[in-house]
């Protein structure tokens, strides 16, 4: 059985590639049946940089998958070290990634309504320094590039927008996220809210930007004088991995 393997972010970098396929064995899962668990037992990454559900998650066709969610010919597997942090249109959710500059009045834009007493917005800009792990003091930032499984993350910021929606009973949401490099001053992502009162907006903002910063497969280097790293941040825990 072949599958294709996805890699990012960091992992891509350090494996050297972004994309390879790996033909698995019947025989090698022990029951015949042959699940992420088989696959990472033959795929051998390197240790201890990569361990499952410590430094990466597992998504199969675009959601999140566990050790025993069995694996099918030509089935999508990509790899997701932690989350840093094309369009798709409904009447109330907007979602999209882009490699061009974020426009937020567009985005405020597609939320506002009669109906909609209040508008939030979080903008999420590039700055100048931040807290190298080892260092005392702050870094300079030179610029920063982010990277995206971009697919399943359109698939989850509309799930984060849907949830929010029912969530904090608000009458629109807008969540943009740039990708590729980024200079200083510019929007890496922006979050736009409408509703009838203040506090739902707020809230439901908060919980989109959280939300996304920590379950959407988008991850960010930064490069500063004399080097680069990616920043760490956290495993989508908050989204369930489906088992068989």
């Amino acid at each position: 059985m072949q599958v294709r393997l996805l890699f990012f972010g960091p992992m891509a970098e350090q494996l050297g590639t972004r994309e390879r396929t790996m033909v698995l064995e019947a025989a090698s899962s022990g029951s015949g049946v042959i699940t992420v668990a088989t696959l990472l037992r033959e795929l051998k990454l390197p240790q201890p940089q990569w361990q499952f559900e410590k430094t990466f998650l597992v998504a199969v066709n675009q959601d999140f998958a566990g050790l025993t969610t069995a694996l099918a010919e030509n089935d999508e597997v990509a790899f997701l070290p932690p989350m840093s942090g094309g369009s798709q249109e409904a009447d109330r959710v907007f979602v999209a990634l882009t490699r061009t500059p974020l426009d937020r009045l567009a985005l405020e834009q597609r939320v506002q309504s009669p109906r909609a007493g209040a508008l939030v917005t979080f903008d999420g800009v590039v700055r100048d320094h931040s807290r190298m792990p080892g260092e005392n003091g702050p870094t300079s930032t030179l610029y920063l590039d982010y990277d995206g499984y971009e697919a399943m993350a359109l698939k989850l910021m509309r799930a984060i927008g849907e949830e929010a929606l029912e969530m904090f009973s608000v009458h629109a949401i807008a969540l943009a996220h740039r990708l590729g490099r980024l200079e200083i001053g510019e929007s890496s992502v922006i979050v736009a809210v409408s509703s009838a009162h203040r506090a739902p907006a707020f809230e439901a903002c908060r919980y989109a930007i959280d939300t996304l910063k920590t379950s959407v497969p988008i991850w960010k280097k930064e490069y500063f004088e004399g080097g680069a790293v990616w920043v760490e941040g956290e495993l989508g825990k908050s989204l369930g991995a489906k088992e068989s």
